[in-house]
């Protein structure tokens, strides 16, 4: 296990937190950015108000984008994409719309998890008795 530098906590330690929330990192990730144990960590956020609100505030930040991602795969988008051409020696600067198509992976999961009662799938399991299979059977020369 690594070594803690110091086990004291300190007041910027919060917006440390939220700041590397915002960037993805892990709880591992920011206790080592804190120099210390993920257990210290773990503690301070079950009993230090401001860093529980860091790691609360942190996180719906990061399951926003998350959201804001999965509608944008699930319905599509365009941007414009910036890109250099060179034309008899000159370089030009050409922008192009790029369009992405919606995913219907995205979209299926959008609707079941925010419509579940419309969009659910059929989990009934079916036997073999109740299914009714007929096999026409083609006459062989």
């Amino acid at each position: 296990m690594e070594e803690e530098k110091s086990s004291e906590y300190q007041d910027i330690f919060a917006a440390h937190v939220y700041k590397l929330l915002n960037l993805g990192v892990d709880n591992k990730g920011i206790a080592q950015f804190l120099e210390v144990s993920e257990d210290l960590l773990n503690e301070w956020r079950n009993t230090i108000p401001d860093i529980f609100e860091a790691f609360k505030q942190g996180e719906k930040n990061q399951n926003d984008q998350v959201t804001a991602s999965l509608f944008k795969r699930a319905v599509g988008f365009s941007y414009m994409e910036k890109s250099t051409e060179v034309s008899n020696g000159m370089f030009k600067e050409k922008t192009t719309l790029k369009t992405v198509l919606p995913e219907t992976n995205a979209a299926k999961f959008w609707l079941l998890n925010r419509e579940p009662e419309k969009w659910k799938e059929n989990t009934e399991n079916l036997s073999i008795k109740e299914l009714k299979i007929s096999v026409k059977r083609k006459k062989m020369d």
